[in-house]
């Protein structure tokens, strides 16, 4: 190849560096694929976490309100009897 024996002429890369370079990007497109799919699985797990921690937040806003309205009847009772 003349780029190969460019690379080498001017000792930016050897014969050996150039080949592990190639084989490098050659072995990520194989694998691609696979990456596609982890990524796609990340995704996946982080939308059902984040779809529990809403549930959770609803459920924690719901017993926020329902403490913050016994409170309140307590407190009115407290002033009624006085």
């Amino acid at each position: 190849m003349h780029v190969d024996s460019d690379l080498e002429s001017e000792k930016v890369m050897c014969r050996v560096e150039h080949c592990n370079c190639t084989d490098a990007c050659l072995q990520d497109i194989r694998n691609q694929r696979l990456y596609r799919h982890r990524r796609k699985q990340d995704m996946l797990r982080l939308k059902r976490t984040l779809k529990g921690l809403a549930m959770k937040r609803s459920f924690y806003e719901e017993q926020i309100n329902y403490y913050s309205q016994y409170v309140k009847t307590c407190l009115d009772n407290l002033a009624a009897k006085r």
